[in-house]
This record gives structure tokens, sequence and C-alpha cells, in this order.
């Protein structure tokens, strides 16, 4: 038995004198058991390298595909002790030799480049947050793909070729990586703040019968996550009331209207309607998500109208119409004709033609002077008992003690300068019912002689 493991030993010892031995370890490879002439040698001869990917891809050539060239110094050595080659298997012996290389760059990339690893290549994707079958933000895991990181995996190959090894596989450090992973702890905190915030269910009531609701998703699209908070975009928020805004204001719209007697027309635009302030709908949805809290809200406005049917029609059954070709103006409240009568509007024959379009009761004042200038350019200064204005033109109703006639034609030689002159026992009706808001239907249903109104 001794004289058999004497003959072991023996064996071994003439063999790693020409072998590396266990666990023998150059630039960082595993060398073990190789002869110590080839990791040696000055000259050498061409071999295939062959190295595994992920998804069973793979780059294989020869090192003169490239004009692979290498020389080892003269003073490198591999110095180790073949009688103790049993104790080898127990303890690493690492060598560094430095090994003079030269290769083609083009070559390897073209190599790289018609290569399996550059053949339907899968993008890393980064871990993130979306919205769970449950209602719940959650974390999709990261795609590890298979993209090459095309400056490591040169490192690599060289690395490879330089220590003869001939059949390798890629590490993670040879591909692009994703830059947020599943356990990314901002990434965790995102989806926990994003679920706080999801919960909240803000809805803008625009009336009866139109609603805008946020909430989940919908909602988490008007933020953005600065790495520690949910901030509130601004610009998004601008888009969102803006839309809602193109789909509901009516101001400035041209109006479909049942005409007393005649049917429907259309109808110019004025300073009546809905008009959503975008600006301030924003800053104020800024203060809700502050306050945490969910609810029914209302956009701001800019301009108000009295109703909002569920067609969004916005003049009603109360309304005040003037038709100035019939010189005509009729007072409706909840569908009821509360008053009707005829006017005398702007003198056409002197170019202050009243205005058509939808204005509205814009303040109500008693006893008071209408101010302005003859057609002579001399001032005037006229007392009525009753006064509502309706537009940004300066017109508006009011009772006319001076005349003594009305309807017809006199609008044509002898109108106003654009109000709408009222006899003085029909104007108090208005005035002590008429709510301010209420719009005033003006337009002209056989003539074309007036301008639009301001708007």
């Amino acid at each position: 038995m001794g004289i058999a493991l004497l003959g072991v030993y023996a064996g071994g010892v003439g063999a790693f004198s020409y072998f590396t031995l266990p666990n023998t370890y150059v630039n960082d490879y595993d060398q073990s058991f190789k002869p110590r002439s080839t990791l040696l040698a000055q000259e050498w001869q061409d071999f295939d390298i062959v190295a595994k990917g992920r998804n069973d891809k793979m780059i294989s050539f020869n090192t003169k595909d490239i004009n692979y060239e290498e020389s080892v110094s003269k003073n490198a050595s591999l110095d180790q002790n073949p009688f103790i080659w049993p104790l080898a298997f127990f303890n690493r012996d690492d060598f560094e030799i430095d090994y003079k290389v030269a290769y083609n760059k083009e070559k390897l990339d073209n190599v790289i480049e018609s290569s399996q690893l550059m053949k339907d290549v899968t993008d890393p994707v980064d871990a993130k947050i979306f919205m769970g079958d449950e209602g719940k933000y959650v974390i999709k895991k990261e795609t590890e793909g298979d993209k090459i990181a095309k400056k490591e995996l040169k490192k690599t190959l060289i690395h490879f070729l330089t220590n003869h090894q001939e059949k390798v596989k890629l590490s993670d450090k040879d591909y692009v990586h994703p830059s947020v992973r599943y356990n990314d702890e901002d990434l965790n905190l995102a989806k926990n703040k994003a679920n706080e915030l999801a919960s909240l269910d803000i809805k803008y009531a625009l009336g009866k019968y139109k609603t805008y609701e946020l909430t989940g998703t919908k909602l988490m699209k008007l933020f953005d996550w600065n790495g520690e908070n949910f901030v509130v975009n601004k610009g998004k928020v601008e888009d969102y009331f803006t839309k809602m805004a193109d789909e509901t204001d009516t101001y400035g719209t041209v109006r479909k209207f049942n005409a007393t007697g005649i049917g429907e027309i259309e109808v110019n635009p004025g300073l009546y309607g809905w008009k959503i302030d975008v600006e301030q709908s924003t800053d104020d949805f800024d203060e809700i998500v502050k306050a945490d809290k969910s609810g029914t809200y209302e956009p701001s406005y800019a301009d108000t109208a009295l109703i909002r049917d569920k067609n969004n029609n916005d003049i009603g059954n109360t309304y005040i119409e003037v038709d100035l070709s019939r010189q005509y103006m009729r007072y409706y409240q909840d569908g009821e004709l509360l008053m009707e009568t005829y006017i005398v509007s702007g003198n056409t024959g002197m170019g202050s033609a009243t205005n058509v379009g939808v204005g509205k009761i814009l303040e109500k004042v008693t006893n008071t002077y209408l101010k302005g200038e003859n057609y002579d350019g001399s001032p005037y200064k006229t007392p009525v008992a009753y006064w509502m204005p309706i537009g940004w033109d300066g017109e508006g109703i009011h009772d006319s003690d001076w005349r003594w006639s009305y309807g017809g034609d006199i609008y044509y030689y002898d109108g106003s300068h654009g109000c709408i002159n009222t006899p003085p026992g029909n104007v108090p009706v208005i005035f002590n019912n008429v709510q301010i808001g209420t719009p005033v239907v003006v337009y002209e249903s056989s003539t074309s002689n007036s301008p639009a109104m301001s708007y």
C-alpha cells in the first residue's frame, strides 16, 4: 500500500514538473493542469473561441479572423514546486502574466456585429409601477434583456483570448442592465405614494348632467414623480381643463334659438355663456390635492350662464328676446311670457344700430343718467328711472319717457344711440323680476343692419 502511494506521489511530481498544479490561476482564470510551455510559449498557434451568452446565443470565431497575435515577456514564469502537488488541492496559487496582444479592431467589431449576440435583441426594461387588476398600483419586475454592452464585451473577449479560454460564458457585465430594479427603494416609495394619491376621487360637476371624474390612473396621469413625491404637472392639468373647456364652454358660440313666431334661428355670440377659467381651475386643483380630500367640485369660471341643460344649452326658458327687425321685445320667465312690448333700437341711419348676439343683464340701476355724445358732437346727459346694461358695447334696456311712439320703422331715422328704448310702463316689469345674468337674445329676423355684439 505504501509503495503504491509512493508511486502515485512520484508520478505526480513528474507530471507537475511540466503541467501547472491544481488551483493554479493566471490572470484570475483557472489554468490548472495546463502545460506550462503553452502558457509561457513565445510562439503559439491560432485557436477557436466560443463564448455563450443569454438566451442560447453565442459568438464564435478563430483568432486569425481578427488578426490576433500575442507575445509573452521572456521574464514571465510559473514558478511552482511539483513536490508539494498534494497540498495544491487545498491552496490557490495566483499568477499575473503580462501578455502583449495585437488585433484588428475593425475585424473584431465585424465579428461581434455578425454574431448571434446582435440578432433579435431584447432591450432591458426598467421595473415600473402600474395599476394592477385589483385597482392597486403594483411593481412590474424589470426585464434583463440580452442587449450587449459592446465596450465591455470587447474587453471580455480579449481577456479570454490572452488566457486561451476557448469555451467560455459571458457574464452580466457584458450586458446592458435595467437602471431601475424591482427592489429599488425609490420605486417602492413611488408605488406606496401612488396608491395613496390614486385613492382620491375628485369629481367636477358642470350642472346636473355633466360630470368629469378623476381617480386611479386617470388622476395619476396629471402628476410627475420627483424621486420623493408626486407633484402636480401644471401643463397636464391645464391641458385637462382646456379639453374640458373645449367640450363644455358656450361663451363665444353661435346658438340655435327658438324665436317667437318664427322658429329655430341662429344667434350670434355675445358676452353670455359658460367659460372655464383654466388657469384658476389649475391652481384650485393643486389646492384640492394638497388637502387630500375627495369630493365633488366645480371648475372656476371666467364667465357664467344661468343654466346648463343635458344638451349643454344655456339659455333655457328664462330670457329676454329682442327682435330688431320687428322692433319687439319679450320677457319670458320659466317659460311664461311676463311682458311684451314694442321698442325703439339703435338709429341705423346714423350708424348706431343695436348689436346682435346673446348678451345678459349685467346690473340693475335706478334713477341714473346716461351720458354720451350726440351725432353733432354735443354731449348729452339723459335721466332714466331704470337702467339694465346688456353688453360691453354700452348698450342696455331703459325707460324712455321722451318718446310717445314705439315700433315700426322709427329706428331707421329716430333711433337711439344703440340702447333699447322701452315704454316707461313696461320697464318695471322686467326690472323688478329679472335676475342679474339673465340672457338677452338680440337678433334680426328679416333685416341685416346690425353688427355683432362684442364678447
